[in-house]
């Protein structure tokens, strides 16, 4: 499966990624999934229509709000995780992910690029076909276990650690005092 966990916002663009899930499914003999988690935010009975609609009801599971460990658990079985956000780059997700040696597929903005460097699939957030084809790509085991092995060579070098976020807290909180 395919792993999305976002709030159902507008901007977090369910609707494009099932548009693209909806082909995958029709282009390829593999029974893939994508799961969705998050709490409403004013848009998951649209959501729910799109699916509907789509006639994915089978193959998209919509879990709502799920516990740390659950996330964990959902990150590490899945495929890849999928990010087709409009807007970023303070996406917690494709950290997350990164962190636990997951596959990204996320938007292509520049602060997503600079997070994750060549250690992720960008694809336009606004073309499903796009997000079909790398979809496709990351069916591919060995594929995706070499962007899986970039991404931890980025995440090594990376300034976007916990623990770089907590020493600049405690600079910025040094200046204040």
């Amino acid at each position: 499966y395919f792993f999305y966990p976002a709030q159902y916002w507008a901007h977090k663009n369910h609707f494009n990624l099932l548009r693209a899930y909806q082909r995958l499914t029709k282009e390829t003999d593999r029974s893939v999934h994508l799961v969705f988690t998050g709490a409403d935010q004013g848009n998951k009975a649209y959501i729910m229509r799109i699916i509907r609609d789509l006639q994915l009801q089978e193959r998209v599971k919509v879990l709502g709000f799920v516990s740390n460990e659950e996330i964990w658990t959902l990150y590490k079985n899945s495929i890849a995780l999928v990010m087709p956000t409009f807007l970023g780059p303070t996406n917690m997700p494709l950290l997350e992910a990164q962190y636990l040696g997951t596959a990204i597929i996320c938007s292509d903005l520049k602060g997503h690029r600079e997070m994750l460097r060549d250690g992720a699939l960008f694809v336009h957030p606004a073309r499903p076909d796009e997000w079909t084809t790398a979809m496709k790509k990351m069916l591919d085991s060995e594929f995706r276990h070499t962007l899986v092995d970039r991404s931890t060579q980025v995440k090594e070098q990376s300034i976007f650690t916990i623990n770089t976020a907590i020493k600049m807290l405690e600079k910025a909180l040094q200046q204040i005092v």
